[in-house]
């Protein structure tokens, strides 16, 4: 087995091991410390488990230009949360994930005990910050003309 390994001084190994010597740390060559093991090395940058944070979220990221707004925001409900360059939400336990989610009107479809979850679709569409579904719900009570949608030429 291939098992990778890293120093707080900035040193990368690797070393091929038998299982039985996954525990083994060895020691850094140029400050002498033990050495870490880098699972993020070893899985490809991905470690796909349960539990796997810090973690970045694309469907619950803002524009760019909104990440000021929104960092604002989180602050003010108490879910201080950092972002990409991108615009999307890094969460730093499942317990930030659900504060960030209740806080913004989002839900998780496969939310699992104790994670927001909407009782119905008008209390998921109420507080919602997205402006589609905004957008959706002034269609639905009528105070919006249904767009027209065009075939592609």
């Amino acid at each position: 087995m291939i098992y990778r390994y890293a120093c707080d001084c900035g040193e990368r190994t690797e070393e091929v091991l038998p299982m039985n010597k996954s525990k083994y740390l060895p020691k850094c060559r140029k400050c002498k410390k033990k050495m870490y093991r880098n699972y993020g090395a070893e899985h490809g940058g991905v470690i796909d488990h349960a539990g796997n944070y810090p973690m970045e979220s694309d469907a619950a990221g803002v524009h760019p230009d909104q990440v000021p707004e929104t960092r604002a925001f989180d602050s003010a409900h108490g879910v201080p949360t950092e972002y990409t360059k991108d615009g999307n939400p890094i969460f730093t336990s499942r317990g930030h994930r659900a504060d960030y989610c209740r806080a913004h009107g989002l839900y998780d479809r496969n939310a699992g005990y104790g994670d927001a979850a909407p009782k119905n679709i008008t209390e998921a569409m109420n507080r919602s910050r997205n402006p589609k579904v905004r957008m959706a719900k002034a269609i639905m009570a009528g105070k919006v003309p249904m767009p027209e949608f065009r075939e592609r030429e």
